[in-house]
This record gives structure tokens, C-alpha cells and sequence, in this order.
């Protein structure tokens, strides 16, 4: 594993984050992009077709479950976490706008509250067998449409903060390699 071209530090540069910091943060992103479908879909079925939020499951139905949602939300967290961690570790080194890291953090700490929601709901399936299970907002709230906001809000603080720190990267080398061919 440690020969591995994905996990080597491939960026000549010293200012720009290892490939696996890229790579983590770009596969969390698609991870979460589908699961943001899933929660869409929700919102069609139980806004458009009137079905109740219990009966709205999505497109993947047979994967709505509480431990699907919590192992999957866990999961998004960490990698979250992990990628912002690095940026503020190494902040003084890498061309990392201060802005993109705020994006980062700010959607870092709402899906850490996103995954206290689901550990409730966990909790609740567990000692009441419910699925779904309302958890903490849901008790209030309908459950379709503030996991869909939670979901929407955790895709696209990130998102703009990875675009803001490696799209001008992509154009830079998509640039050099087009004015090296010409």
C-alpha cells in the first residue's frame, strides 16, 4: 500500500495538498452527491405524489434504512473531518483560501449535527423498533424535508469549498497541457 500513486504526495508544488487529500475530499463529495438523489427523490414522492413521509424511501427504497443512513452519514462525517483537519493543520503551507476552509468547517460542523440526529434516530430504532424514527428536529419537523436540507446544506458548503481550492488547480493544468500541445 505505501507504493501506491494515490496516496504519494504526486503535487510538485508544496503549497497544494497531497492527491489523497483530493481524492478523499472528491469521492465524499460524489458519495454524497447520490445520496442527496436518494433525498430528492424523497421530496418528489412525498411532496408531488402526496405520499406519506413513512412511504417516501427514495429510488434505492430497500436501502432506507436507519443504519444505512447512520453508517453512511458516519462515514461522510469522517471524511469531512479528515479533509479539514488536514487544511488546518497544514493552513500556513497550502494555497488554501481562508474562505474555503470556513465553507469546509461550517459544513464539517452541521454534518456533525446531521450525524447526532441520526445517532438519535439509531437509538430510538433500537429501543422502539421505529423506521423511520423521528430523531431530535424530526420530533417537530417533517423528516422528509429537513434531511433533504441538512443533505442539501452538506453538499454544497463543501462543494464550494472544494471548487474554491481546486478548480483554479484543474484549469491551471488543463491550461499548461493545452499550451504545451499547441
Amino acid at each position: 500500500m505505501n507504493g501506491s500513486p494515490l496516496l504519494k504526495q504526486t503535487s510538485i508544488h508544496p503549497s497544494r495538498p497531497p492527491r489523497w487529500v483530493v481524492l478523499l475530499f472528491a469521492l465524499a463529495l460524489i458519495y454524497q452527491f447520490f445520496h442527496w438523489i436518494e433525498h430528492l427523490a424523497q421530496v418528489y414522492q412525498h411532496w408531488l405524489l402526496k405520499l406519506p413521509a413513512a412511504a417516501s424511501h427514495g429510488v434505492l427504497f430497500f436501502l432506507d434504512f436507519e443504519w444505512n443512513h447512520f453508517v453512511f452519514n458516519t462515514g461522510y462525517f469522517i471524511a469531512l473531518a479528515v479533509t479539514l483537519g488536514y487544511f488546518l493543520l497544514k493552513r500556513r503551507t497550502l494555497a488554501v483560501r481562508a474562505g474555503a476552509i470556513a465553507l469546509l468547517a461550517t459544513g464539517t460542523l452541521i454534518q456533525a449535527y446531521h450525524q447526532v440526529e441520526h445517532t438519535v434516530k439509531i437509538a430510538q430504532h433500537l429501543a422502539l423498533g421505529c423506521e423511520p424514527c423521528p430523531g431530535i428536529l424530526g420530533k417537530v419537523l417533517d423528516g422528509v424535508y429537513l434531511h433533504f436540507t441538512l443533505n442539501t446544506i452538506v453538499l454544497v458548503l463543501p462543494l464550494a469549498a472544494f471548487l474554491t481550492t481546486f478548480a483554479s488547480h484543474f484549469i491551471h493544468r488543463r491550461g499548461s497541457s493545452v499550451k504545451m500541445a499547441t
